[in-house]
């Protein structure tokens, strides 16, 4: 149940943004609203959970547990293909992450604790680049919010303009991405 009001939440985000009443929320879950303050107390900790719910998804489809046998530069390289994977296959998760990133809803501190083990893997990947000598420049704290707005806006321009996604598309995105770094090897990509 919990799921399913998360659920009509969310879309009801994406249709109407957060001004949808909560009695309209639990009607599109198909519960009672008094299921839907079982749940959630209030509208504010509902939209928690939502961002919660995000960060949760973004985490289990960047962060795999089975890396043992890549390099550092190839993990790197499978988060952006992971993430440009991510944002491109649901265009209301899109759109909702675009929403909740553009208008935060929930204090600061937060949004950084729900996003927080997605960017701390990719500035310890991005220290182990450096101290390896793959990268000149200390980029932790500044890569994590650069890649994941940087690949969400330009898809978001993508599906605005009617374009599909095509393999020739998305090496272009992650090439974009990898130049960020002045990685030598941008090329190979």
């Amino acid at each position: 149940m919990r799921d399913r009001i998360l659920l009509a939440a969310s879309a009801m985000i994406v249709e109407h943004g957060t001004h949808a009443p909560m009695s309209k929320i639990a009607k599109n879950a198909d519960v009672a609203i008094g299921s839907v303050y079982n749940h959630f107390a209030s509208k504010d900790i509902l939209i928690r959970a939502i961002y919660q719910k995000l960060g949760d998804e973004l985490l289990a489809e960047l962060v795999p547990d089975d890396q043992d046998n890549l390099s550092d530069m190839e993990r790197l390289e499978r988060y952006i293909d992971d993430y440009i994977s991510f944002i491109w296959k649901d265009t209301e998760r899109a759109i909702l992450f675009e929403y909740l990133s553009n208008v935060p809803l929930i204090p600061s501190e937060d949004l950084v604790s729900v996003f927080a083990d997605t960017s701390q893997y990719l500035n310890d990947l991005l220290t182990r680049l450096r101290e390896s000598g793959q990268i000149s420049q200390d980029y932790t704290g500044v890569m994590p919010g650069f890649i994941g707005g940087a690949i969400r806006n330009a898809l978001k321009w993508q599906r605005i303009n009617g374009k599909q996604m095509t393999p020739e598309l998305h090496q272009v995105i992650k090439k974009t991405c990898l130049s960020a770094l002045r990685f030598d090897q941008v090329d190979r990509v």
